[in-house]
């Protein structure tokens, strides 16, 4: 079933409301932050980060939203903007099955983020690089023996 006018120009005010209360809830869980003046640990801080730039992102889709009505070529755009939010939360879940408040220093968050968190196009060119160095016949293992080796 197709819903008709989806887009028309009252939801989207009313979406552009939505978003300018849920920035307005994490104006003011930030500004308790703030005001508790406590130290952040790094799983903290990088979802500190996280809620920064989502904060960032829904700002600019309300800005967009202004003009969207007029120019709904500017649709990509939000969706651009609504798949990085979508990507930034799939990535908080992920870290969050490594966050343990027992575990001393965040050591599994800690290895974990900091795998995460490197160039991906630097990592598979290095990868790339290691495994043309992998000999096809090596008289010990296989191929894929040498590459899951390498891999660990």
């Amino acid at each position: 079933m197709m819903v008709k006018n989806v887009y028309s120009p009252e939801n989207i005010n009313n979406f552009k409301i939505v978003l300018i209360k849920l920035t307005a809830i994490m104006d003011n869980f930030a500004k308790e932050m703030i005001a508790e003046r406590n130290s952040l640990n790094k799983p903290q801080e990088v979802f500190n980060k996280l809620l920064n730039r989502t904060r960032t992102n829904l700002e600019a889709t309300i800005c967009l939203l202004n003009v969207y009505k007029e120019q709904p070529f500017l649709f990509h755009s939000i969706s651009h903007i609504f798949r990085a939010l979508t990507v930034d939360f799939l990535n908080y879940c992920y870290l969050m099955c490594f966050y343990d408040e027992s575990e001393e220093d965040f050591m599994s968050f800690r290895n974990e983020y900091h795998l995460f968190s490197r160039d991906y196009l630097k990592a598979l060119l290095e990868m790339d690089k290691i495994e043309r160095l992998v000999p096809e016949n090596c008289p010990f293992h296989s191929i894929l023996e040498n590459k899951i080796h390498l891999r660990e």
